[in-house]
Formats: structure tokens, C-alpha cells, sequence
């Protein structure tokens, strides 16, 4: 009973005439895990007269609800005209990626999403969604694209010369896995050097600023 109480106090909150209220039942509502509010959720989603970045924030909690309509509200919106709900889209869309049985709509939906070069800016320091979309998609077979070979020259070229793509940098960061370089002890000394330079240069790797 307390339980059901505090669900259903988290879906009326997500009508709170307060921003913060809303943003906060929206990340709550991610790690209740309960389909009874699903629907909640994905009204939230479709709201173009909410803010983008609760919409946002709500698209990033769906990643936790695996139902068909989860995947078609995400779909739909990761074309949405706010850059940051298509981002968040674009991350929920990626927890259903998987080397079999990936949807087709999901896989089609990010490969829609690879030149888009917007970043989202209402929340933290992100990257191009394009960006989001390729590390999403790693781990599907069946990419009308090389995804894997795209994503691993991208991350490399990154990491070799940081503060020429300083825009990338935080993706970078991210998705990096020493293995990337061919082996771990020289895929650990190439990340080492990038942070060395960036330091350098007089910026902090975190923010590059």
C-alpha cells in the first residue's frame, strides 16, 4: 500500500505547476519500474507544450519500461524538433539494441538519427546526437551502415588529436574502451595522453573548459 502511494503520488507530481517537480517525478517514475505508469509517462513524452528538458528526462526513464509502446512513443519522438528530446530518445532507444533480435523500427529510428548534429544543452554538457546514435547502435549486426569500423575510427581519431575535435571530446570520454586501440596497455597509454594534452593546453578533461 505505502508503495502504490508513492507511485501515484509521483504520477500527480508529473502535473506539478512547478518544473522541478515534474522533472523530478520523471526521473523517480524511471527507477519505480511499475507499467502501471507507463502511460503517464509517454503522455509526458508526447506533451510538446512541456518542457523539453522533462520530456527529456522522461524519454531517458523509458529506457527501463521494454514494451511496444515504450518503443513506438521513443520512436516518434526521436525526431521530435528539441534537440534534447531527440537526444534522450535517441538514448532510450539504445537499451534496446541487442545483437539479436534488435527491432527493426529501433534500428532504423538511430540510423535516421546518425547525421544529426544538434547537441542538447538544457541538461549537462552533451555531444551531437549523431553521436549518441552511433554508440547506440554498436552491437547490431545488421546496420545498413559499417557501424562498428564508423564508430571505432571516430573514437580513435578523438582520442589521437583531443583538442581538435574538443566538441567530442565528452563522447569520447564516454564510450572509450582501451581495447578500441588494438590492446589494452596501448589503448590505456593513448587515453593517458589525451588527458596529458588537454591538460596542457590549459582545460579540464571533464568540461574542456
Amino acid at each position: 500500500m505505502k508503495d502504490s502511494a508513492r507511485l501515484w503520488s509521483l504520477v500527480a507530481q508529473l502535473d506539478s505547476s512547478e518544473p522541478k517537480e515534474r522533472l523530478d517525478a520523471a526521473y523517480n517514475l524511471g527507477l519505480e519500474r511499475d507499467k502501471r505508469v507507463l502511460p503517464h509517462l509517454i503522455r509526458v513524452l508526447r506533451n510538446h507544450g512541456e518542457s523539453p528538458m522533462v520530456r527529456g528526462q522522461v524519454a531517458e526513464s523509458l529506457r527501463s519500461y521494454r514494451t511496444k509502446k515504450t518503443i513506438k512513443a521513443l520512436v516518434d519522438c526521436s525526431a521530435d524538433a528539441s534537440a534534447e528530446v531527440r537526444f534522450w530518445c535517441v538514448f532510450g532507444l539504445g537499451h534496446f539494441v541487442r545483437k539479436r533480435k534488435t527491432p527493426l523500427v529501433v534500428a532504423r529510428a538511430l540510423e535516421e538519427r546518425l547525421g544529426d548534429i544538434e547537441s542538447p544543452d538544457d541538461r549537462g554538457n552533451w555531444w551531437p546526437i549523431g553521436f549518441e546514435a552511433l554508440a547506440m547502435l554498436r552491437g547490431y549486426k545488421k546496420s545498413r551502415f559499417p557501424i562498428e569500423q564508423i564508430f571505432t575510427e571516430t573514437i580513435l581519431r578523438v582520442m589521437r588529436e583531443p583538442l581538435n575535435h574538443s566538441h567530442r571530446w565528452r563522447w569520447a570520454d564516454c564510450y572509450w574502451d582501451d581495447a578500441l586501440a588494438g590492446s589494452l596497455p596501448e589503448g590505456r597509454m593513448l587515453y593517458e595522453t589525451a588527458l596529458r594534452q588537454i591538460r596542457e593546453a590549459g582545460f579540464e578533461p571533464v568540461s574542456f573548459h
